[in-house]
This record gives C-alpha cells, sequence and structure tokens, in this order.
C-alpha cells in the first residue's frame, strides 16, 4: 500500500525506497528457509530482533520520514484519502 501512494503522488524516491522493502523481504525469506531446513536451529532474540529492529527503525526514521515530508509539502493527503473512501 505504501509503494502504491508513493506512486500515486509521483514521489522521487520511490525506486530506491522500494529496493529497501525488497531487501527486507530477501532477507526474511533467507532467514526462513534456514529455519525450514533445520526446524531445530536455535535462533537466539537478539539474532533475530536486532537486523528486523535495526531495518525497521533506520527505515522508519530516514526513507519514511523522507516520504511523508514529500507528501505534505506536495499536499498529495487529498489523493490518498480519496482512495480509501
Amino acid at each position: 500500500m505504501e509503494e502504491h501512494y508513493m506512486e500515486l503522488c509521483k514521489y522521487p524516491g520511490c525506486a530506491e525506497h522500494k529496493v529497501e522493502h525488497e531487501k527486507f523481504c530477501e532477507d526474511f525469506l533467507v532467514l526462513k528457509k534456514a529455519y525450514e531446513r533445520n526446524q531445530s536451529c536455535s535462533l537466539t532474540t537478539s539474532e533475530l530482533q536486532g537486523p528486523f529492529y535495526h531495518w525497521f527503525e533506520t527505515h522508519r526514521n530516514g526513507f519514511d520520514k523522507s516520504m511523508c515530508r514529500f507528501l505534505e509539502i506536495e499536499s498529495c493527503n487529498s489523493q490518498i484519502l480519496g482512495e480509501l473512501r
């Protein structure tokens, strides 16, 4: 949904933002496949939480903040609200 709104409002950082989402999904799938190969593997909470927490924090505080500023400046809120109705 986020990517759709970036495209709708012609956010200039859309491509780079999408790459970040794709990288996260790829990293998650690597971890998922490792678990599926050996379900008895012991991943600690910090092994799981660390990279994901870091990704969410940097993504939210960097990419998402930039996107929100753009959407506010460009007044895209009415386009987005129109689609949600």
